[in-house]
This record gives C-alpha cells, structure tokens and sequence, in this order.
C-alpha cells in the first residue's frame, strides 16, 4: 500500500508489528507531539525529550 495516511490506526498498528518502517512511520508522525508531550511530563526537562526532536 502506497497511501498509509488513508490507513486506520489499528492496520498501521499491524503493518508496523510486521517490521513495515513507513508504517511505524506514519504512526509516529500522526501521534508526535502527544509523544513528546507525554514525555515532557514523565521527565519534567525539556532537554531530556529534546532528543525526540519532534518539539512543537
């Protein structure tokens, strides 16, 4: 499949476990800066997510 924006989550989420890296991808794209969000607030310190390099 060529157009993962059109792909549920949850197929993504299958695709990814099947090593599918533009699946992953796409994941992490739609969900980064909740990532980076939760990861400020587990660490409290901005330089310790910097490396996420995904900063809003």
């Amino acid at each position: 499949m060529n157009n993962y924006q059109a792909i549920s989550d949850i197929e993504l989420l299958h695709l990814a476990a099947q090593d599918d890296q533009t699946a992953f991808a796409e994941l992490f794209n739609r969900y980064k800066v909740s990532i980076f969000q939760h990861a400020f607030l587990f660490y409290q310190d901005y330089d310790e997510v910097a490396f996420l390099r995904i900063c809003p």
